[in-house]
Parts: C-alpha cells; sequence; structure tokens
C-alpha cells in the first residue's frame, strides 16, 4: 500500500518528535523552533534525489535518509540557515531548494 507524500508525513509527527523507521530502526527528532528568527522552506526534489546522503550528514536535524535512500525534510527550521544552505550547495544531484517564508527562493 503505498502513502503519497502529505499523508505519509502526516503520520510521522507525534507529541513534538518526528518518529519513522530508519535503517537502523526507529527514530525520533525533536521538533524545534526556527534558529535567529529566519523561516525556511526547504524541499527536496525526489525525482533528482540520488540518495549520496550529504545533506543528512550536514543538517541532520533537518534531513534524514528514508527507506529507498531519498532524503526527507524532518524540520525545515532544525538548523541555522547557513548549515541549510551547505547542505543544499553540497547536494551532487541539485535536489534540494530553500525559499524564506514569503515564498522568495535563497536557494539555487
Amino acid at each position: 500500500m503505498g502513502l503519497d507524500e502529505a499523508s505519509w508525513s502526516g503520520r510521522l509527527y507525534h507529541r513534538g518528535f518526528f518518529t519513522g523507521r530508519g535503517e537502523s530502526g526507529r527514530i525520533r527528532v525533536p521538533i524545534r523552533r526556527p534558529l535567529l528568527g529566519i523561516r525556511m522552506i526547504v524541499r527536496i526534489l525526489r525525482p533528482q534525489c540520488c540518495g549520496h546522503g550529504q545533506c543528512a550528514e550536514i543538517a541532520p536535524d533537518v534531513f534524514v535518509l528514508d527507506s529507498k535512500r531519498k532524503s526527507t525534510v524532518v524540520e525545515d527550521n532544525g538548523a541555522p540557515l547557513a548549515k541549510v544552505l551547505e547542505a543544499a550547495e553540497a547536494c551532487p544531484c541539485a535536489a534540494i531548494e530553500v525559499d524564506d517564508d514569503s515564498g522568495e527562493s535563497l536557494f539555487p
């Protein structure tokens, strides 16, 4: 049974934690408030994601790899803007988009 992205993400958030199944078992990541007052909207272009995992290494509070080795955004504002932009720039597949809360593109 396949889940679309909206229902999938809605089932993973529970009582202030992201809960889901990772390769190493159950994960719980606390949801954080925006850092430094900068609100971001981070999107993964899943068809373009090649699963290298550099984003998850650089900003693990924002990105995790799912069971299909595709990056998923856990919390848009889980890390400072500079760290999220570093992760987006490091993506070899150019699969990460970062906008501010007004919709203006910050990356690419």
